[in-house]
């Protein structure tokens, strides 16, 4: 079963980039959430991200019409979206591939499924989906990038990845291989639970707490996007 949810997004270059390649989605009727940050030269990583929305959207949707979506348990929901983003990644390296315009991009990308008692997340890069609850926020995914694998592996601080100089390579993008192996999760749900996905356009310039004081700022979700998109 579906839950009765509240959605909001906003993408806006900020006041530190040139160009926005972030894009993000909404299956309303599914409860299904997504959103990529694009990389690559000229426009590619905008291209990369796009087509990987709109092939994971257009996937779950296609499913969604032919299996009753809502009933499908963890299982069928996870293999759903580690099919799609699977199916994501290799029309990207395609893409790249076979036209040099588009050599070299790829994208992050991460899903959020919400139903009644569980929801599954999904995410390749540094993209992240944070979860509040009862004033407390959390992060529901771990980064695919070099300064997570340096923190996990005792090499480095979480302090001290704040000004590790490259601390935005990742170590897993959609498009970038011939394959790829999405990192799945499942999670249960409360009643009031607020989700966040973003990328490193807001992670790198406002930190946690800050995020959390916004998210409780303001019952409405369009108001608080913008909260953050401002800082």
């Amino acid at each position: 079963m579906l839950l009765n949810t509240e959605a909001a997004g906003l993408s806006d270059k900020g006041l530190v980039r040139v160009k926005n390649e972030d894009v993000w989605d909404s299956l309303p009727e599914e409860n299904f959430f997504i959103l990529a940050d694009g990389m690559g030269g000229h426009q590619a990583g905008e291209v990369a991200a796009h087509k990987t929305v709109e092939t994971i959207c257009k996937m779950v949707k296609a499913y969604s019409f032919s299996i009753d979506l809502k009933q499908q348990g963890r299982d069928e929901l996870c293999s759903l979206v580690d099919e799609a983003i699977k199916q994501a990644n290799s029309n990207i390296y395609r893409m790249s591939d076979s036209d040099e315009r588009f050599s070299g991009m790829g994208t992050t990308v991460c899903c959020l499924c919400v139903r009644s008692d569980f929801i599954v997340c999904a995410h390749v890069g540094d993209s992240r989906i944070y979860r509040l609850r009862s004033d407390e926020l959390s992060p529901l995914t771990c980064d695919h990038s070099l300064a997570m694998d340096l923190i996990q592996s005792g090499q480095m601080t979480q302090e001290e990845a704040k000004t590790f100089k490259r601390k935005n390579v990742i170590t897993k993008a959609v498009g970038i291989e011939a394959s790829i192996e999405p990192t799945l999760s499942v999670f249960d749900v409360q009643e009031g639970d607020t989700y966040l996905l973003c990328s490193d356009g807001l992670t790198d310039y406002v930190n946690q707490e800050l995020i959390k004081e916004n998210l409780l700022k303001d019952d409405n979700l369009t108001r608080v996007s913008e909260l953050l998109v401002e800082k």
